[in-house]
């Protein structure tokens, strides 16, 4: 109990929820389901590595405010324009330009690489983004407990077709030469505010040292996503994706 209350203490000391997570964390007293996003978004990743982050400050401001995003703009008859946000003070500047722009493109295309509390807190609260599409990319998981509270039912296919958003899940391979590489490659993915693993199970030993292949080269697995989403055109506003 003394833990969990120190836990709690350094975790309310860091946090200070934007408007978007104060909303998340109304919304899921409700919406169950939006739960784990609001644990997600005050852990700064995936809440699992909480215990390993609870006492590093430093980190988790890394985590909390990593940005990498890449607005596209597009005119017609003109080349497209791009602008690069690598600091969360350059995505704040390119959102309040967006918004007092006199000249409004066909389409705006925001690309984001990875994501941390901020961006989701800005993005979301800026361009009025379904909290679906964060909760729905933010793990790799198959399957969730039915008894966790968070766990999305399944919708129907006609309310599907009419989401604004989706995700789409696939397999991506991995080939490494040596375990060298494949140690190297499971230290980065760690890095990662979003869930994504190299799965290794056992066939990936026993596949190595092949007649056909080098020593110590090996396959492996990551359970990638790619989500989209996007605001339909109106009168005077750019469709926004």
């Amino acid at each position: 109990m003394i833990l969990l209350c120190h836990d709690l203490l350094l975790l309310n000391a860091f946090v200070r929820p934007g408007p978007y997570l104060s909303y998340i964390k109304h919304a899921a007293k409700t919406l169950p389901y939006l739960e784990y996003l609001g644990h997600w978004m005050e852990a700064t990743c995936a809440p699992p590595k909480w215990k390993f982050l609870r006492e590093d400050l430093s980190q988790r401001k890394r985590r909390a405010e990593r940005t990498k995003v890449c607005i596209i703009d597009y005119v017609a008859g003109q080349p497209a324009t791009t602008r690069d946000c690598n600091t969360l003070k350059e995505l704040q500047e390119a959102l309040h330009n967006c918004a007092e722009s006199v000249e409004q493109p066909q389409a705006r295309l925001f690309i984001v690489e990875d994501l941390s509390r901020e961006v989701i807190d800005h993005l979301g609260s800026h361009q009025d983004i379904d909290p679906l599409l964060f909760a729905s990319h933010i793990s790799d998981y198959m399957f969730h407990n039915t008894r966790d509270r968070w766990v999305e039912l399944p919708g129907l296919d006609v309310d599907a077709r009419q989401s604004p958003h989706f995700a789409i899940s696939y397999l991506r391979a991995r080939y490494f030469k040596t375990d060298k590489e494949y140690e190297k490659a499971e230290c980065q993915t760690g890095l990662f505010n979003v869930l994504r693993r190299l799965d290794s199970d056992r066939s990936r030993d026993r596949l190595q040292n092949g007649l056909l292949d080098l020593a110590d080269a090996s396959v492996t697995l990551t359970r990638a996503k790619t989500s989209m989403w996007y605001k339909p055109k109106k009168a005077g506003t750019p469709t926004t994706g």
